[in-house]
């Protein structure tokens, strides 16, 4: 895909590249034509920090660590660098390797007259042990410019390191419940206050009690209703607006019989009130492939909202009474669990069909145009009308594997509507290309639908391109995957991104138009019928351009 460009050394060429492929929004591109400018002896800071940027937004955390050691060797009094290294450091703790650019100062070292209440190693293995969650990931919560927070996923396994610093509270992390194999460790009860009380309540100390008592009368409830079914759990103060109440497992359990037996708790909890929203994780049953689920903050570190330290309503409340409750937490057996699930009459859910072959259909996508952009269309989520869906299912529902292909359209991406799952293979006529133009109109008029079969007695069709195709012929085709969720939103992204390159464009020239007209009347301010409008002059040069409304 970039032989080209990996043949050609010149690192300005690489550099101009690199900002064509960041206007059009395809970062690969640009990350790779950045690294050709780094190899033919490119080495400008600002390409190279952005070359770090995209680095840490793919999660290259090798690559990002050698070069920024790099980018240190050769700007040493660089802030930003410098900040870069900071930040890296709170993640990684990777001392020993950037040891040559700290001083003394910057590594943390704990002495038995530190402040600082370290937790012992048992602590933290017990605490990695209950919070065990999706392999290779976890989330790291942030606090915005505006005051709100946020969450990233960081690219990394949920480990001592990462433990240990929440626990010391040098940053606060969530995990992700539902583990590859769709199973869970341990589940919780998120009890909040609904943001709309929340914010009248913020500044009445009173009122926020008031609300608050209901959360954890109502976390309370929850654990009485466990307690009935012999189910240990702990209730949370979650540090901001309610609480948690969690469960332990000794053994994985599917997170489908979790969420059904977690929903029926919830039928037997008086929720009296309506300031009161209660969730469940995990949300889903299962998660796909590349996907995490729904995530949840750990509790003993920082709740960067209020910067209140979460602990355990049972628990001493200081750092080291938080240490010694983990300890004593207390797992409930998988048997108890599932003589539950039986006892509620919880079905095994069914295993969603993965051996489909792809093959014919991904032969048939290639021949036909029309049924290609009916499949990409439905991958993307938009909707199909029934004219559309119809031309996919007697189309492709006459295939070997068509039935299932369907279904797991129909289950995946195309809204079902009344249209029932196929049993079978359909037989007789598939639709005619004569039917699909005529019912397609504005899909035929810009596809190229213009296929020509010579076969005597059969009126066309796309299934006429697999009439005299082989077996082994279609064994050999390569099967073309359905879209991912993070393609899909990739593709969204990158298309986002151009419109906005277009819009910051067109306001670019309606501002240089404005520019003008206050340079002819020379003045920075204009009436208008609706109000007036202004030119600013910034101190740094900058134009601004303000709407006062009458």
């Amino acid at each position: 895909m970039y032989e080209d460009s990996f043949k050609i050394r010149d690192p300005e060429y690489h550099l101009r590249k690199a900002k064509e492929a960041e206007t059009l929004g395809d970062f690969q591109k640009q990350r790779i034509e950045l690294e050709l400018y780094q190899r033919d002896g490119g080495f400008d800071k600002e390409p190279l920090l952005k070359l770090l940027e995209l680095y840490g937004d793919e999660g290259k955390r090798k690559n990002y660590k050698k070069l920024l050691k790099r980018l240190l060797q050769n700007y040493p009094e660089d802030a930003e660098f410098k900040q870069k290294l900071k930040e890296f450091l709170e993640i990684e703790n990777d001392y020993e390797y950037f040891k040559e650019f700290l001083i003394e100062e910057d590594i943390p070292v704990y002495t038995e007259n530190t402040t600082v209440v370290i937790p012992s190693e048992e602590v933290i293995l017990k605490f990695l042990e209950l919070f065990s969650g999706r392999e290779g990931v976890y989330a790291r919560m942030w606090h915005n410019s505006d005051n709100s927070i946020s969450y990233s996923p960081v690219q990394q396994p949920f480990n001592f390191q990462v433990a240990k610093n929440h626990l010391l509270g040098n940053y606060t992390v969530g995990v992700y419940p539902i583990r590859i194999d769709n199973t869970v460790m341990f589940s919780v009860f998120d009890i909040d206050i609904k943001k709309s009380y929340l914010e009248d309540a913020l500044y009445n100390e009173s009122e926020f009690r008031k609300l608050n008592s209901g959360a954890l009368e109502t976390a309370k409830a929850i654990k009485e209703v466990l307690n009935i079914y012999n189910i240990i759990s702990y209730i949370e103060d979650s540090g901001y607006k309610g609480y948690h109440v969690w469960l332990f497992y000794e053994q994985p359990i599917s997170a489908h019989y979790i969420k059904k037996f977690m929903e029926n708790v919830l039928k037997g909890v008086d929720l009296k009130y309506d300031y009161i929203n209660v969730e469940i994780f995990p949300k889903q049953k299962k998660v796909k492939e590349n996907r995490y689920g729904s995530l949840v903050k750990l509790p003993g570190s920082y709740h960067l909202k209020t910067s209140k330290r979460t602990n355990f309503i049972d628990a001493e409340q200081t750092i080291k009474g938080f240490y010694d409750f983990i300890l004593k937490i207390r797992k409930n057996s998988k048997s108890i669990i599932l003589d539950i699930i039986r006892q509620l009459g919880v079905k095994e859910e069914e295993e969603e069909k993965s051996n489909i072959d792809l093959r014919e259909f991904t032969y048939l996508r290639s021949k036909c145009p029309v049924i290609d952009y009916l499949v990409e269309k439905a991958e993307k989520r938009e909707p199909l009308n029934r004219n559309e869906r119809n031309a996919i299912i007697y189309t492709v529902g006459h295939l070997e594997d068509g039935p299932q292909i369907i279904d797991y359209l129909l289950k995946e991406y195309i809204e079902r509507g009344d249209i029932e799952p196929l049993k079978k293979r359909l037989k007789g006529y598939p639709m005619s290309c004569a039917k699909i133009r005529k019912n397609l109109k504005n899909i035929t008029s810009e596809v190229a639908c213009n296929c020509v079969f010579d076969e005597e007695g059969s009126y066309p069709n796309p299934l006429l391109h697999l009439k005299n195709v082989s077996k082994s012929e279609i064994s050999k085709t390569e099967p073309k995957p359905f879209l991912s969720d993070f393609q899909r939103n990739i593709d969204k992204y990158l298309s986002l991104r151009r419109k906005i390159k277009e819009i910051e464009s067109e306001i670019k020239s309606i501002e240089e138009y404005f520019n003008k007209r206050f340079n002819e009347a020379g003045v920075n301010v204009l009436k208008t019928d609706v109000g007036q409008f202004r030119r600013v002059v910034n101190p740094d040069g900058t134009i601004t351009f303000h709407f006062d409304l009458v």
